[in-house]
């Protein structure tokens, strides 16, 4: 990329945004004049470290007012996506001082001792969580897993909770031809080393509701573990 040509067509349409990464900065440094970016009010600059010594000059050459803004990067994706995580567990907290109910980004449900549990997210977990109580009472053991906040995804705490249970069924409210659909592929690449059998559930199409017998039958076919991996709930003619 031409630094000075940036330059100039900066100077020339009075940018007010600059986005680019450190090494294009440290040519903006050794090339461009501090009036070509004048106009300049807001500079963002990521996808790798920005040093400090560089983003020093950088804000004395820029003089935006203010701090770069700086993007942790593609290579600190865990650890913001840690910081999340955390955050997320932190207004939870908070939630619960005010209104006295708990909610959780991740809520694990009757699973400590589960043989066969279903993963999904939504309203939907009400009525499955009917359907794992009234299955307790004739001494199945089934449990449920919630999902509370799809990103980021809690890989690890959904790896902790389904490792010692043999049969997961993930349930999406949407189909993905030609792919996997979203919440089943994230719960399959999170319990991959382990020995849990995951298998995919769509339910909704249409705007078809969620029944209790819709999902005992889901229940009922992960005692067969010929039966095929994907398999549709409250779809008429489904195979």
């Amino acid at each position: 990329m031409d630094a000075k040509a940036i330059g100039d067509l900066a100077e020339t349409y009075g940018a007010t945004m600059l986005i680019s990464t450190p090494t294009f900065c440290g040519s903006y440094v050794r090339r461009i004049s501090k009036q070509q970016f004048a106009r300049l009010k807001y500079a963002i600059v990521g996808a790798e470290k920005l040093r400090e010594p560089l983003a020093r000059i950088q804000n004395e050459l820029f003089d935006v007012g203010a701090d770069l803004s700086v993007p942790w990067g593609v290579t600190d994706r865990l650890r913001v996506e840690q910081g999340m995580i955390d955050g997320l567990e932190q207004l939870c907290d908070e939630l619960e001082s005010f209104t006295g109910r708990r909610y959780e980004p991740l809520e694990r449900y009757r699973v400590d001792d589960a043989a066969r549990a279903l993963v999904l997210m939504g309203s939907s977990a009400g009525t499955a969580k009917d359907v794992v109580d009234e299955l307790r009472d004739r001494h199945l053991p089934v449990g449920l897993l919630r999902i509370g906040a799809f990103r980021p995804f809690p890989t690890g705490a959904v790896r902790k909770a389904l490792h010692a249970i043999p049969e997961v069924a993930v349930l999406d409210r949407a189909d993905s031809p030609g792919g996997a659909p979203p919440l089943f592929a994230e719960v399959t690449a999170a319990t991959q080393d382990e020995r849990t059998r995951v298998r995919s559930v769509v339910y909704g199409l249409g705007g078809r509701d969620l029944h209790p017998d819709d999902l005992e039958r889901v229940f009922d076919s992960m005692r067969d573990r010929a039966r095929a991996d994907v398999v549709y709930a409250g779809l008429r003619g489904a195979p």
